[in-house]
């Protein structure tokens, strides 16, 4: 199973030329398979917000591609931060704090034995968890 990150979500929306490679990974995965974690609906939603600051349009054409895509697209495949992810979460922080939202995330692959499909693959070289970086396939 994949836990996708927000900036594999992200790049998934409007693919670049430089996405190619993510394209092809996702294309060739099993839908039932891939997951993404209620923090990157947080990001998102936040990303979302600011931007409505900025540019209103813009800002609601992103809400309608997370409400009908991303929520919809991935019902019952968005894997909410729970009490058990809260300790693996917090024993993450010790001795070294982290990014709590990356911490978060990678507590979420470990109590659901996941691999995390990101393009930063370094946020979490401190962590043990299994990332796949599919720009470098």
């Amino acid at each position: 199973m994949y836990l996708l990150d927000t900036s594999v979500l992200s790049a998934l929306r409007n693919p670049k030329e430089d996405d190619a490679k993510l394209v092809e990974w996702a294309a060739q995965q099993q839908v039932f398979n891939l997951y993404i974690s209620s923090i990157s609906v947080l990001e998102l939603k936040l990303a979302i917000l600011q931007k409505r600051k900025t540019n209103a349009s813009e800002g609601e054409a992103l809400n309608t591609w997370l409400q009908k895509q991303v929520l919809q697209g991935f019902k019952g495949r968005i894997v909410a931060f729970d009490g058990e992810m809260a300790e693996y979460c917090a024993a993450l922080h010790v001795p070294n704090p982290k990014s709590e939202r990356d911490a978060m995330i990678a507590a979420t692959c470990i109590v659901n034995n996941m691999s995390l499909v990101t393009r930063n693959p370094s946020d979490y070289k401190h962590i043990k968890i299994h990332t796949i970086n599919p720009w470098e396939a």
